[in-house]
């Protein structure tokens, strides 16, 4: 009989484990406009943003209230960064460790002529 009850809890348990549903973090996006950013520094396919004042406070807001979040930061629409939030950006610099190419060209007129 033991062993009968220790089969459906078994059974039970395994049922749990199949159909319970682990949480994803929410994913939150913030599509940027060209002129919200207020500098542009590129070496090779890295690039550091400087954010202009109104989308600094933007992503402040949503780096503070989402926590552990997945944001995914666009400009125009193009990828520039996917990453979880670990603490509030409220500096509104970024940085991008591998920019596309299509990023970089869109972002080198911002640029000073010595970081094309």
């Amino acid at each position: 009989m033991a062993m009968k009850k220790a089969r459906g809890l078994l059974l039970c348990l395994i049922i749990l484990a199949t159909f319970s549903v682990v949480a994803e973090p929410e994913s939150l996006a913030l599509n940027l406009a060209i002129d919200d950013v207020e500098a542009v520094h590129i070496e090779g396919s890295k690039v550091w943003l400087k954010l202009a004042d109104e989308p600094t406070i933007k992503l402040l807001t949503i780096t503070t209230d989402n926590i552990g979040s997945s944001l995914e930061l666009t400009i125009n629409a193009i990828p520039v960064v996917r990453s979880t939030i670990r603490s509030e950006v409220a500096s509104g610099l970024i940085i991008v460790p591998v920019a596309s190419e299509q990023l970089l060209n869109l972002l080198r007129p911002l640029s000073p002529a010595r970081n094309k």
